[in-house]
């Protein structure tokens, strides 16, 4: 069944990349990627190249710099050591070649080589980039350790990382081999299948620990549990400027083994091991070390768990149990927190009812990363099957990723350019007003998002195909464009009513996607990505002169109504001084408001306080206070005379 899983996805994947094998293995891993905190938001980049490269981003605002090539084999070939050796060299030509911005080798990879380019005068490239392999193929766990160890750090995403096979039972960690061993006591526990230890491990043997063991050390986190993916500003500032309150800051990591050596108070040794939750803290801190930050005063909270039960499968349930509940008890982020506020779950529940299929086809709002997976692990066999053959791979939609669609089609391309966190918010806090207003209708609202989803995977694949390197800039922006050109009159419940996109539409958005992407890629003043994710990228498109095929009359048109954004500034103040202040009041009492409580109460006082609409950076600061505190517990509608002033 898993061999068949991947060889479905695969073929799958190959129709959509019109038959070009490397860049279908690349979308078969694409989720993985940032799922195992590899990297954030990486850009495809269509092969063939002779570097085999095809995806990759360099990121001198985040501190991110990676690479992607694909190594195309027989599913489940196993490759040899020599293979791997080959494409770092490969991809360690491309970056000797990123010293001036003469032209790339290769035309599309022109925008990936200007990255490196750039961050090259201030990051020494080969010590800072992972080459992040992708094979359909195995690679046994020698050749990974041996790969990271490598001048250009290697990590190998392969079959079995596709198919989530477990390879911590092959860590063995000698402690002293990385530098001063964690330092634990043992805490009372009344279960007779495992001991819980707890105490605190420095941030240099963290740092070294997943130097040599990369990403099999965190196996056992549950993707569906996952929280932010990428470099954590918050850690990593912390980290920086004051690692001596690392360990009162951070929650720390929870390590899981099957046999431990623990002599007086430190682990000497573990084997099968893994890291259940903390997964973030641990890559922050390799980044951090990797950059060279002094980590000498960073010690990282521990809660170490040895397994003593013996049976296999026993075993095995218990690692789930404990890599499921630590994941879940523990503090996540704002967009984690987000997903399960009003209305996602609504429209989850929602998106599952037959009356808003689409051409008999059901189209799931997968609103937390990986919870089809998690289906797939805990429902039966043939109960799975029939549950993904009405919701077919094709039609789940994210909420991260259709948070992007939405805000370009709503009128701000340039939020949608932003990234899925930041366009998340952006459309959690539309929905936010739009459920304050009572101008909201959850299966009118997911109707339009089956047609929008279903113009925005068309035109994801078409610029995969068409051009290279600058998807995530450019498609937004698409979006944004033929929606204006339509008063944003267009009508997406069109889109649901029919089974397959009209032609007529795709060849609107083919028109407007050229003009859009040489706008883009020709602006010379700064990195295009970042131009990209300003409102005056969107109001240099929307500048454009309008192509003579485009085919407006012949689009759907809604009778009445438009898809626009609401203004924040407005929803603020219409909740009110009063209320905002409140709020605020119970937020820094209860913990939730630690950070930037200075700025926050300028805002308040200077603004909406004084009757002044705050700016849109303004209101999106109150906003995100406001959907913290929400989250954690604050009722809007609750009287806190407490809190009253």
């Amino acid at each position: 069944m898993d061999m068949s899983r991947f060889s479905e996805e695969y073929t799958n994947q190959l129709e959509r990349m019109h038959g070009n094998a490397q860049a279908a293995i690349y979308h078969v891993f694409e989720e993985l990627l940032t799922d195992r905190g590899l990297v954030s938001e990486p850009e495809f980049f269509l092969p063939p190249n002779e570097f085999d490269i095809v995806g990759g981003l360099a990121d001198t605002r985040r501190g991110e710099f990676a690479l992607i090539a694909a190594v195309d084999a027989a599913e489940g070939t196993m490759l040899d050591f020599d293979t791997i050796e080959a494409a770092n060299e490969k991809a360690s030509r491309f970056l000797e070649g990123c010293t001036s911005y003469s032209p790339s080798p290769s035309n599309n990879l022109d925008v990936l080589h200007d990255a490196f380019v750039r961050a090259s005068s201030s990051v020494d490239l080969v010590p800072n980039t992972t080459l992040i392999l992708l094979t359909p193929g195995r690679v046994g766990g020698s050749s990974k350790e041996r790969a990271r160890t490598l001048d250009l750090r290697t990590e190998i995403m392969d079959l079995d990382e596709f198919l989530q096979v477990s390879e911590h039972s092959l860590l063995n960690i000698m402690f002293s081999e990385l530098g001063q061993p964690p330092q634990v006591i043992h805490a009372r526990n009344d279960a007779d299948d495992h001991e819980v230890f707890m105490g605190v491990v420095s941030g240099i043997t963290l740092a070294k620990l997943y130097e040599r063991f990369g990403i099999p050390l965190l196996d056992g986190n549950v993707r569906h549990f996952l929280g932010q993916v990428g470099p954590n500003r918050g850690i990593a500032e912390t980290l920086e400027e004051n690692p001596e309150h690392f360990c009162s800051y951070n929650n720390g990591i929870t390590m899981v083994a099957e046999e431990a050596t623990i002599s007086g108070n430190a682990i000497m040794s573990a084997s099968g091991a893994s890291i259940v939750n903390g997964g973030q803290t641990t890559v922050s801190i390799f980044n951090a070390h990797r950059k060279g930050v002094d980590l000498t005063k960073v010690s990282v909270p521990i809660k170490f768990i040895h397994l003593t039960v013996s049976h296999p499968v026993g075993k095995k349930n218990l690692l789930e149990a404990i890599s499921r509940f630590s994941n879940m008890q523990s503090k996540v982020n704002d967009a984690d927190r987000m997903v399960n506020m009003a209305p996602h779950p609504e429209l989850q529940e929602v998106s599952q009812k037959e009356r808003v299929f689409s051409g008999g086809n059901g189209w799931y709002y997968e609103r937390r990363r990986g919870e089809v997976r998690t289906k797939e692990l805990t429902m039966g066999k043939n109960q799975f099957r029939a549950w993904s053959q009405q919701f077919r791979p094709e039609h789940v939609i994210s909420a991260s990723e259709i948070g992007i669609a939405w805000n370009a089609w709503w009128g701000t391309p340039h939020n949608g350019a932003s990234g899925k966190n930041k366009g998340f918010l952006h459309y959690h806090n539309e929905l936010t007003m739009r459920l304050a207003r009572r101008s909201w209708d959850a299966e009118v609202h997911h109707k339009k998002t089956i047609g929008l989803a279903k113009l925005y995977y068309f035109g994801k694949d078409h610029m995969a195909n068409e051009f290279s390197g600058l998807r995530s800039a450019t498609l937004p922006h698409v979006l944004g464009w033929l929606s204006h050109l339509m008063d944003n009159q267009f009508d997406l419940i069109a889109l649901w009513q029919q089974e397959e996109l009209p032609d007529v539409v795709k060849e609107a958005f083919k028109i407007l996607a050229g003009p859009v992407d040489r706008t883009i890629r020709n602006f010379q003043d700064d990195d295009q990505k970042q131009w990209a994710k300003s409102a005056n990228c969107t109001e240099t498109i929307r500048a454009l002169p309008v192509p003579d095929e485009f085919p407006k009359d012949r689009l759907p048109r809604m009778s009445t109504g438009q898809d626009i954004q609401g203004d924040p500034a407005d929803f603020l103040m219409g909740i009110g001084a009063t209320k905002l202040w409140v709020m605020y009041r119970w937020g820094k009492d209860n913990q939730v408001i630690n950070l930037n409580r200075g700025m926050i109460t300028s805002i308040l006082k200077n603004t909406i306080s004084r009757n002044r609409r705050p700016s849109p950076k303004q209101a999106s600061v109150i906003l995100t206070v406001w959907h913290s505190c929400i989250a954690n517990g604050f009722d809007p509608d609750r009287d806190y005379p407490e809190y009253s002033r």
